[in-house]
């Protein structure tokens, strides 16, 4: 069983779960876990599967319709319920049915109608009625306030004085002549756009290298060959860019020696702060390892 489990992939049916059940017991508990794909399972199979694992130490989640497989779902550590949203009711058929009805039901319709659209009438009236009972009673608390002549003549001047106090601000806090940035504007290179530009394309590379995970879920970094040629690549593109190649196509300035240096000495201090800390703390909580089975 074990050599037949590392060279193939074990699926078991309902039908074949069904059949172990009753001529081998002990060899379907011995295949359950081992199984990797389970097809053609009814909802009591899945909670049976389920339990059985559960029993033998695992952690289950369980993906499936909320309304079928509520029993599997229930019995899964996780239990993620697919749902369909619930469409419109129709009514084709009893419009249909009162669409085909007699005239005394037009009649009883019509009348019906007269009725109503006459008290819905009544209804707007009083309500723009008491509307404008409220306004008019606005209107009254609060009279307009009236100026004189005389009292507008005297205030004029001191108005007039103080509706411009841009002199006497501007004497006490001078408005700064800082450069307008136009957001607008058509791009130009700058010093700052291009270190920016690197950075943030190196701290990318970085963070996809360190962050990685490959088994037991995935390949490791070394065995994805995709993975590994475009991070090469990126870096090789970064250092270049970085050493002023491809400037003037890609729109970047060209840094100084100075600059340069600083640069990779920030870049290679970001990736290895970043593995060094990822190290830690893969020690301090451990790595995940696939259940021996």
């Amino acid at each position: 069983m074990s050599q037949l489990t590392r060279d193939y992939d074990l699926c078991l049916t309902g039908e074949g779960i069904e059949a172990l059940r009753t001529s081998a017991p002990h060899l379907l508990h011995d295949l359950i876990p081992k199984a990797k794909v389970h097809a053609r399972v009814v909802p009591k199979q899945k909670e049976d599967i389920l339990v059985h694992l559960k029993r033998l130490g695992f952690v289950t989640l369980m993906c499936g319709d909320g309304t079928n497989d509520v029993g599997a779902l229930k019995q899964a550590h996780v239990g993620v319920a697919l749902l369909n949203e619930a469409g419109p009711a129709k009514s084709d058929g009893t419009r249909t049915a009162i669409q085909n009805s007699g005239t005394a039901n037009s009649v009883d319709r019509r009348s019906h109608s007269n009725h109503t659209s006459s008290t819905r009438g009544d209804e707007r009236q009083s309500a723009q009625t008491r509307l404008a009972s409220q306004l008019a009673a606005i209107e009254a608390e609060q009279d307009p306030s009236l100026v004189r002549l005389g009292d507008a003549s005297i205030a004029a001047p001191f108005t007039a004085k103080m509706s411009s106090p841009s002199g006497e601000a501007e004497a006490r806090m001078p408005v700064k002549e800082d450069d307008f940035v136009d957001v607008h504007a058509e791009f130009e290179p700058s010093i700052l756009n291009t270190v920016v530009y690197l950075i943030s394309t190196s701290m990318q590379i970085a963070t996809i290298a360190v962050n990685y995970k490959g088994h037991p879920f995935m390949e490791s970094l070394l065995e994805n060959k995709p993975i590994v040629v475009s991070l090469g690549v990126a870096t090789g593109g970064v250092i270049l860019l970085a050493l002023g190649m491809f400037a003037e196509p890609l729109r970047l300035m060209r840094l100084d020696p100075q600059l340069q240096k600083v640069f990779f000495q920030a870049v290679a201090f970001d990736f290895i702060a970043s593995w060094l800390v990822d190290r830690i703390l893969v020690f301090i909580f451990g790595h995940v390892r696939v259940k021996s089975l």
